[in-house]
């Protein structure tokens, strides 16, 4: 069985493990089974704006012992990265999530003379903010994105993502960010540090753009959850993953494996 397979499941959050604000009880209690079985579990998300305590407390309100070393946010991920590159000083603009992670890596946040700019996306960024973060890019200040998406989805459509206020500030300052969240290989980085040689990593996730590019990128075997009534529909998916399942349950199945 696929379960028996690898060490460590990266598993991404929405679409996987919850729709919406709803957790999936299938994907929960398959969660529960691969924790009881000693693998490794790390849930990368590359939503900017939730704290990894805050996704450690929804696990939780879903009666899942998940934390936070189990939580790889973008924000998170771009913080550590920045703390790892020796950067004390830390400008934000738009994820309260990166602000707690800057705090808890030890970043001090200051918006007079950082030496690096993290920029995610929130409803309560103004042009002030970005104005600000241009201003300490051209300055010379490290330029992190939290992550690529130009919008997500909304229960009322389309909402406005963290990569469109970085391509922004890419053209107003003609300095390409790092980007922290899939499908670049940093925080894929962030989390195989921590693995010994020889780990045996497979990305999980229901986005070809981000989940499975990014698993491409980084060396490591994937698997597309692709839901029975999703949007993938019959369409041919690009890249092509490892593996397409429509239930985490298939994990255990004793006559399935992946091909690695």
């Amino acid at each position: 069985m696929i379960a028996d397979q690898f060490d460590v499941f990266l598993l991404d959050l929405d679409g996987v493990l919850y729709l919406g604000d709803e957790p999936l009880p299938e994907s929960i209690t398959a969660m529960r089974r691969l924790l009881d079985r000693g693998a490794a579990i790390r849930i990368l998300t590359n939503n900017p704006r939730l704290s990894r305590q805050a996704l450690v407390d929804r696990f939780q309100a879903a009666d899942l012992a998940i934390s936070i070393e189990h939580i790889v946010t973008s924000g998170w991920a771009a913080a550590r990265f920045l703390a790892q590159q020796g950067v004390t000083q830390v400008d934000v603009v738009g994820s309260d999530g990166a602000r707690a992670a800057c705090a808890n890596e030890g970043l001090t946040l200051t918006d007079a003379t950082p030496e690096a700019v993290i920029v995610g996306a929130d409803r309560a960024t103004t042009y002030l903010d970005l104005q600000r973060a241009m201003d300490h890019i051209r300055s010379g200040a490290r330029f992190v994105g939290t992550n690529p998406d130009t919008s997500f989805p909304t229960p009322s459509g389309r909402g406005l993502g963290a990569g469109a206020l970085i391509q922004a500030l890419e053209a107003a300052t003609g300095v390409q960010a790092t980007i922290a969240g899939k499908p670049e290989p940093l925080m894929f980085d962030v989390v195989r540090a921590a693995c010994a040689p020889g780990t045996r990593l497979v990305m999980i996730g229901d986005n070809p753009d981000t989940d499975i590019r990014g698993a491409h990128r980084a060396g490591i075997a994937s698997i597309l959850m692709a839901h029975p009534s999703g949007r993938l529909g019959d369409t041919e998916v690009s890249p092509v993953p490892d593996l397409t399942l429509t239930s985490l349950a298939a994990l255990f199945d004793d006559d399935r494996s992946l091909d690695v």
